[in-house]
């Protein structure tokens, strides 16, 4: 028994029906049909994607792009040119171990803080 076949079997011959009960998209109906409903949906999804790569490369580049022009400007010590001229930098920027350990010890401790009840 393909319960999954089955399933979308059902679902296509709905939404058809649907689509067929409105005059203005019979001709859609008869596409969807042709194509089965599974087919049409990786269709939707190319789609999507095709939208969500447009944004990302039109909006979402150019911004990163800025910050890291901003960042570069504003955190030389951080940049590749002078973590290469300076093999000191590293060691001067990056806190040493036990400063994360102190770290991690007191964000618990601001957690348990926080969390207390009144």
């Amino acid at each position: 028994m393909n319960l999954k076949g089955r399933c979308w079997k059902y679902a296509t011959a709905i939404v058809v029906i649907f689509i067929l009960l409105n005059p203005e998209t019979t001709h859609f109906a008869l596409f969807l049909d042709a194509v089965c409903l599974d087919v049409f949906i990786m269709l939707l999804e190319v789609q999507i994607l095709a939208v969500i790569g447009a944004v990302f490369s039109n909006y979402i580049k150019p911004f990163q792009a800025c910050l890291k022009l901003i960042y570069l400007r504003h955190a030389q010590a951080f940049s590749w040119v002078n973590l290469t001229k300076l093999p000191r930098t590293p060691a001067l920027v990056a806190p040493s171990q036990s400063t994360v350990m102190y770290m991690l010890v007191f964000s618990a401790a601001i957690d348990i803080l926080l969390n207390m009840p009144r």
